[in-house]
């Protein structure tokens, strides 16, 4: 695989895990 295609997955990837993250801890926030 292309470094670069490799580095951008994993780039996405990481910005789907944060904004999971927050999304949660806005939900978590809002119940609480």
């Amino acid at each position: 695989m292309h470094f670069g295609a490799y580095y951008t997955m994993l780039w996405c990837f990481e910005r789907i895990e944060a904004g999971r993250t927050s999304l949660v801890a806005v939900a978590v926030a809002t119940v609480v």
